[in-house]
């Protein structure tokens, strides 16, 4: 009677075993009953360990693959190699009748199904911080929304000081600070004045506010600004507690609210900012516009 060939392991097989090892505590008792192709992953994946040590023995390859690559499988080393001898992948001899594609072997199985158990960890810590954020803003205390036509007599406010900053040179950027319906803090864009890059708009108005109100915390405040914030604002936002943004024109290129990037993805910026952008867009997008049309003819 002529001998079957021996099995051929290639990638396919690989990649279903991976696949099943997101299966825990699954029996080899339970493999023959099992659909072919997981029944064959499991065995060429153990034929791997044999291949790599013909010495070892069939019991000593499957008490090592046991416990590494295919420890998601219960059961004794004896009975998952009784079952690859009666499926036709031992031979009488106690070796693999079995060939692996070059580049396969026990190493790069452990190695790969290590990569496969980290990669799926780091998508379940993934899922359970976004599930956290969800949960976070949803119980988050609703604090009562602006007056109408709130935002507009702010947002004019915070355009003055944009104008002022242009007049100076300066990138028209401008920005208040409002608590209970007052302007507490003020800021425009003075970087070349100051000598000083910190000294955008938004910081401007938080440092203006903190040295009116004696208090570096401004728990609640709304800061008002004709620019996204960029991200060195954003930060300053945070440390300041701020309780809510608004700005009139969107910054694609450096934006941290939505324009370049978002912080408010990052796990340790605070939840419950609340942000509101194009508030007068075209206003304060007009007077950026404006400034280096104008900038540009000079040069």
């Amino acid at each position: 009677m002529t001998e079957s060939p021996p099995e051929w392991i290639g990638r396919a097989d690989l990649d279903r075993f991976l696949d099943l090892t997101v299966r825990g505590g699954w029996p080899v008792a339970r493999l023959p009953a099992a659909e072919a192709s997981d029944r064959r992953a499991v065995l060429a994946a153990y034929a791997l360990y044999l291949l790599s040590d013909p010495q070892a023995g069939p019991e000593e390859a499957a008490r090592s693959f046991l416990s590494s690559a295919g420890s998601f499988l219960s059961g004794t080393p004896s009975e998952l190699a009784a079952l690859a001898r009666a499926e036709g992948w031992i031979g009488p001899d106690g070796l693999a009748r079995a060939a692996a594609s070059p580049g396969l072997s026990a190493r790069r199985l452990a190695l790969e199904v290590e990569f496969a158990e980290n990669l799926r960890r780091d998508r379940r810590e993934r899922v359970r911080r976004e599930l956290q954020r969800k949960n976070t803003l949803a119980n988050a205390p609703r604090s009562p929304g602006p007056a109408p036509g709130e935002d507009e007599r702010f947002m004019r406010e915070a355009l003055l000081e944009a104008q002022r900053a242009g007049r100076e040179g300066e990138v028209p950027v401008g920005a208040v600070l409002v608590s209970g319906g007052e302007v507490i803090g003020r800021g425009r864009n003075a970087p070349l004045a100051l000598h000083d890059p910190t000294a955008h708009a938004e910081v401007q108005a938080i440092r203006d506010a903190g040295a009116r109100c004696s208090n570096y915390r401004l728990s609640g405040c709304t800061l008002y600004v004709t620019l996204e914030p960029c991200l060195m604002c954003a930060g300053a936002i945070a440390h300041a507690r701020l309780g809510r943004v608004v700005y009139g024109a969107p910054d694609p290129k450096a934006g941290a609210f939505g324009g370049a990037c978002d912080v408010r993805a990052l796990a340790p910026y605070p939840r419950r900012l609340a942000v509101a952008g194009g508030v007068l867009e075209s206003e304060c997008a007009g007077l950026l516009r404006d400034f280096f049309a104008k900038r540009r003819r000079s040069q």
